[in-house]
């Protein structure tokens, strides 16, 4: 098997920190800002504030780009694609990803074979069996947590029992596409709160409650958050803020 694969840490300079982490070969570490220039030009001719568009990795060379600076990357080389696919699925569970709220990586998915949102368990003991790969990865301090979103429970109307239908978190960036901050904002919302009520759906994080017992967050400042994007979703937002008047008198 060839050893030409290697896996690629992209840096942000202005706190030394990780925010993406993948695996290729040749020049593949330098395709995302490649990507970001294509996608920047696009919407710099569609949009007002073409920045709300970007997604979570791009909008981080866009940031370094209006400072002028350059990010950081380090190559852990000399891999099998096996060998490459496992130490990136355990780089991104070791610093965690923005997504699920339990970590800083902009990555969408969790690496390895499968592209997964999750880190797959069997995937770890994998790791856990390799000294030479656990080695490359305790070189940095772990920044994931513990929390992290796996299922989220979006209002239906259409359900006739239970007005709640269970959908998995990365639902909530595909409804979004390219524009994930405004997912994030509720992600990081649903770690204090129980349910949030934004201009496009009322989410919960919990399921057997009664409503009225919810620690609710309404998003007021959604309209600053999408302005300027294609996203125009405002006029929804009454609609939620009222159904949910409606559920608890019913309770």
């Amino acid at each position: 098997m060839s050893d030409n694969y290697y896996v690629y840490i992209l840096f942000d300079p202005r706190n030394g920190l990780p925010f993406y982490v993948g695996k290729g070969t040749g020049k593949r570490y330098t395709n995302h800002e490649k990507e970001f220039v294509k996608q920047k030009e696009y919407y710099s001719k569609i949009y007002s504030l073409p920045e709300k568009m970007f997604s979570l990795k791009h909008k981080v060379f866009f940031d370094l780009e209006r400072q002028n600076l350059a990010y950081d990357f380090k190559l852990i080389e000399g891999l099998n694609e096996d060998d490459a696919l496992l130490l990136e699925h355990g780089l991104i569970a070791w610093f965690g990803r923005k997504i699920c709220g339990n970590g800083i990586l902009t990555n969408l998915l969790c690496g390895g074979k499968k592209g997964e949102l999750f880190f797959d368990d069997e995937q770890l003991i994998k790791l856990l069996e390799r000294e030479d790969l656990q080695r490359e990865i305790l070189k940095y301090n772990k920044t994931s947590t513990n929390w992290i979103a796996r299922t989220l429970y979006f209002y239906n109307n259409d359900q006739m029992s239970y007005p709640f239908q269970e959908l998995s978190i990365d639902w909530l960036y595909q409804y979004h596409g390219c524009y994930q901050d405004f997912a994030i904002k509720v992600i990081d919302i649903l770690k204090e709160y129980d349910s949030v009520i934004t201009p496009f759906y009322w989410v919960r994080k919990v399921q057997k409650k009664k409503f009225e017992e919810d620690n609710i967050y309404i998003m007021d400042e959604s309209i600053e958050l999408i302005e300027g994007t294609k996203i125009n979703g405002l006029r929804d937002f009454e609609y939620y803020k009222s159904e949910y008047k409606k559920l608890c008198l019913k309770d």
